[in-house]
């Protein structure tokens, strides 16, 4: 009986920890004296076109100013791009997924100065090799962090998955283009409700021409603000706190219609759209 419970215990032990990313933010990889080494991170597997292989980025010994660190632990990995249909990055597969569950995916992500680059550029998540969801596009002098998060279903076909990821080049750009990633995290939401209290935003005047106030329910102890524009390049950011409003200055945007979101400890609101004429 106690043999029994025991193995019990250990399959369940496996069953539990096998739903989370290994080495999730990249920390073991390489040789520690080196700045860049080409490879995989443990855990992960190299993917793509091998073009240009990801490559490991330790702040501590090899610092970058874009960004001036890394979004979890002292290592982030940098990808580069110069296709709008091909590129570089890793996958894991992983098993113990619940049947008829929500499960949600996130990292972190940023411009990068690791490699040369400047061009707009924008992460792809995959899951068994679909291209299931994407950042906004940003910009390779993005020097902040942004938390990405996708949600998905767990159905009663399968408990294993393959999660991957790879660096394009935005379509309209030209050139190469330069990113970080770190920081993966998946979690179990069946039942949990995943958008942040600003999940309907009170936009107003809208159409606006030069101010645009938003308005919460809640003082805004810490959140931070995001504006897309119809394109899903990000054009600003700012942090808000303890606010009961927020005033977009709207006066030298152009006419047309933008999506604004809000992020509070990370989770994302849903899009608004704000449509600006003057």
């Amino acid at each position: 009986m106690r043999l029994t419970l025991l193995a019990l215990t250990i399959f369940i032990f496996q069953f539990i920890s096998a739903q989370e990313f290994r080495n999730s933010s990249f920390e073991i990889w390489g040789l520690s004296h080196l700045c860049e080494p080409i490879g995989s991170p443990q855990s992960w597997i190299t993917w793509g076109d091998g073009i240009y292989p990801m490559k490991e980025v330790k702040t501590d010994v090899c610092p970058t100013n874009i960004p001036s660190k890394a979004a979890d632990g002292l290592v982030y990995a940098s990808g580069k791009s110069e296709s709008s249909t091909r590129g570089d990055g890793y996958y894991m597969n992983l098993t113990g997924f619940a049947i008829e569950a929500d499960y949600t995916i996130s990292f972190d992500y940023s411009g990068s100065d690791a490699r040369a680059g400047s061009a707009d550029v924008q992460w792809h998540l995959f899951i068994d090799g679909e291209d299931v969801a994407q950042t906004p596009v940003f910009s390779s002098s993005k020097n902040t962090w942004s938390t990405f998060s996708h949600t998905f279903y767990s159905d009663f076909s399968s408990t294993a998955y393959t999660i991957g990821f790879k660096l394009f080049r935005a379509d309209t750009a030209a050139g190469a283009g330069n990113a970080g990633i770190d920081n993966f995290q998946l979690s179990n939401t069946t039942g949990i409700e995943t958008h942040s209290k600003f999940e309907a935003l009170n936009l107003s005047p809208n159409p606006c021409s030069n101010y645009c106030k938003i308005g919460f329910e809640d003082n805004a102890t810490l959140a931070k603000i995001l504006i897309f524009n119809i394109d899903g390049r990000l054009i600003f950011e700012d942090e808000i706190l303890n606010e009961k409003e927020y005033l977009i200055d709207a006066s030298e945007m152009e006419n047309g219609v933008y999506l604004v979101q809000l992020e509070l400890d990370g989770r994302p609101s849903e899009l608004s759209k704000i449509m600006v004429f003057h």
